[in-house]
């Protein structure tokens, strides 16, 4: 099991990147990793799950996480905000959490800097006043809303770029991110009408890609379970979809 510390891509001898190195068997992937369930909304239960095992919280699971939310099996659109009020709610003791935002559809740029109590005040009133009405900006406003009364960090940064990503990897920070799968996989492989957000892990980086643990049972060559992608392809991936970035660590001061 590991000790929490960012897990490094290691190529099999003899095969290149080109080829999926998990491909005869998930019994190969890490024992970190975890699948949702094909056609479920759980990818983002799935990654907080990783992250559960990756930072030593067994409570942290897909499982539970349907459970405290009233969630049937097959979940519902979760968003980042939510997941990180709900790590910081049942680990703040245990585990670091930080919400990056750098786009206005999450929060204006011209925020930056004002306190938590102002920034609660400005979301609350760009809600629209009947919740059916709710776009799913509007509901990622409500989650982050909650975050930030719960005591919860956000940070307003500028778009990251693949040197941000590195970065916060080298401060043993584990990278939640929700991107344009299609963008990720080059393909819809779910088949659906519409192109959809993914939930993802960014565990570590090796040479110029960075290794994700992928939640979705996808069965393509090369995008299955753990698999390189270059920082130019990931970075396009997040801000293409949803411009925010959850980070998650051991909490230092215990």
């Amino acid at each position: 099991m590991s000790n929490g510390e960012p897990r490094m891509l290691s190529w099999p001898e003899g095969q290149s990147e080109e080829v999926m190195p998990y491909a005869d068997g998930q019994e190969l992937l890490p024992p970190e990793h975890v699948f949702q369930e094909s056609g479920s909304k759980n990818c983002g239960p799935a990654v907080l799950e990783m992250v559960g095992r990756l930072t030593g919280r067994p409570d942290l699971t897909v499982e539970n996480f349907l459970k405290d939310n009233n969630l049937s099996p097959e979940g519902s659109t979760t968003y980042l905000p939510g997941l990180a009020h709900y790590i910081h709610v049942k680990e703040k003791e245990n585990l670091d959490t930080a919400l990056f935002t750098f786009d206005n559809r999450a929060l204006p740029s011209m925020w930056k800097g004002l306190s938590s109590f102002a920034i609660i005040n400005n979301l609350e009133k760009r809600l629209p006043e009947r919740s059916s009405e709710y776009s799913s900006w509007d509901h990622n406003a409500l989650y982050m809303q909650k975050y930030i009364s719960a005591g919860g960090t956000v940070k307003i940064i500028a778009p990251p770029d693949e040197s941000d990503l590195q970065r916060f990897i080298d401060w043993k920070w584990h990278i939640i991110a929700s991107v344009d799968e299609t963008m990720l996989w080059w393909r819809n492989a779910r088949g659906g009408a519409q192109p959809d957000g993914h939930a993802i892990l960014i565990a570590g980086r090796d040479g110029h890609n960075f290794e994700i643990y992928d939640p979705y049972p996808t069965e393509l060559t090369s995008f299955h379970g753990v698999y390189p992608i270059s920082g130019s392809e990931l970075v396009s991936a997040i801000t293409a979809w949803n411009p925010q970035l959850l980070l998650v660590r051991k909490n230092e001061v215990q």
